[in-house]
């Protein structure tokens, strides 16, 4: 299916292929596919994974256009009455900074795909923001805003919930003995049925 043109080597991947074809050309398809997102009522952090994941991927004709257009779903208006000019140019700001740390993560930056850097942007706090804001998201916030539980909280209660089905625990404990394992010579691969990732 990766094959474009007879004769010729697959390409790499999906991606690459309708690349080639021209599938992934025009904006109006870039909005459309992100607005379906939308309208799953993805939580915001899915949602910006998302869309930092669009950017990377097939990045659009304007990226910073495709921000502005969807600023309001990624961190919603506050409704504070705050005036939404201030407003949208802090969530703007807060934005940038979370889709700095995700393409970090895939080797890249916000300025390589065709947006505004943020200001003063410091990897490591912003590690440990975007941490806490996942702790949040499982386990609620107190009425600070910091998680109401810790991770290590949180992984004991998972483990126990697991204790119903024997072939999880099973799974959980294999993986976690091999990301423990103090050779670190030896890389195993797991396929969890169902699930969506690999270890």
């Amino acid at each position: 299916m990766r094959t474009v043109n007879a004769g010729e080597l697959p390409e790499e991947t999906n991606i690459e292929a309708a690349k080639k074809l021209g599938l992934l050309n025009s904006d109006d398809l870039w909005i459309s596919t992100m607005q379906d997102a939308v309208d799953q009522n993805m939580n915001a952090r899915a949602l910006i994974r998302y869309f930092a994941r669009m950017l990377y991927n097939q990045p659009p004709e304007d990226s910073k256009a495709m921000l502005d257009l969807f600023l309001d779903e990624l961190i919603p208006q506050p409704p504070n009455g705050q005036d939404p000019n201030v407003s949208r140019t802090q969530r703007q700001e807060r934005l940038l900074q979370q889709l700095e740390y995700l393409f970090r993560l895939f080797g890249t930056k916000c300025k390589e795909m065709g947006l505004p850097p943020p200001k003063k942007y410091d990897h490591k706090k912003m590690a440990e923001q975007m941490d806490e804001d996942e702790l949040v998201n499982l386990v609620g916030g107190d009425d600070s805003g910091k998680p109401k539980q810790s991770w290590e909280y949180l992984v004991k209660q998972r483990v126990k919930m697991m204790n119903d089905n024997p072939d999880q625990l099973a799974a959980y404990e294999e993986i976690l003995n091999s990301i423990n394992d103090p050779s670190k010579n030896i890389q195993k691969l797991f396929f969890l049925e169902g699930k969506y990732f690999l270890f």
